[in-house]
């Protein structure tokens, strides 16, 4: 595959990006002591792994250091984003893989559905940090249904109200079985 390169969004004559996931300074002439200016070729940019294991590189301008990741500069220059979708997926799961044709643009509620489809999230009571189970999830969104006040509910399971609430409001434990679908069984 052959390596393009583009400017880097804000950062245009300053560093480019390649499809593959390179990111390196750009063709430039810099000022010198005494008013003079020198050439500077292009020069490869380290990158390092975050907490999140995601590829990060920084970026300056005029000694302001910027820390960038090298999956939405890559997205930025080469992967169209019509609908205005505000965060890049890597479609093999691999985040180390950087290149175009690996990247997309996606809503939160498609990148958050796609680490569960590739197995890299559990939700409920897959997940070993829960408090619940979803027959305790079902029992709440019963009281819920027939207006006990959420602390009291709270209080009942050992959980934060704010654990009551998006229960409610759907925010946690959608996969639960509702008190609805239940009584239809």
């Amino acid at each position: 595959m052959e390596e393009n390169w583009r400017p880097i969004v804000g950062f245009e004559g300053l560093y480019q990006v390649s499809n593959l996931g390179r990111v390196q300074s750009a063709n430039r002439y810099a000022r010198i002591r005494g008013g003079g200016k020198r050439f500077i070729k292009p020069t490869p940019l380290k990158h390092w792994i975050s907490n999140s294991g995601y590829q990060m590189v920084q970026l300056s301008v005029e000694n302001h250091v910027t820390k960038h990741y090298v999956h939405r500069l890559v997205a930025m220059a080469f992967v169209a984003n019509p609908d205005q979708l505000l965060e890049v997926n890597h479609i093999n799961s691999d985040k180390e893989h950087n290149q175009d044709f690996n990247l997309e643009w996606v809503s939160r509620q498609g990148n958050e559905d796609h680490k569960v489809a590739a197995g890299r999230t559990h939700r409920g009571m897959a997940n070993k940090q829960t408090k619940l189970t979803d027959q305790e999830v079902i029992e709440i969104r019963s009281l819920l249904a027939v207006g006990e006040p959420q602390a009291s509910i709270a209080r009942k399971f050992g959980v934060a109200q704010a654990t009551i609430c998006r229960i409610n409001t759907g925010n946690t434990w959608r996969a639960a079985i509702t008190p609805q679908a239940l009584t239809s069984l």
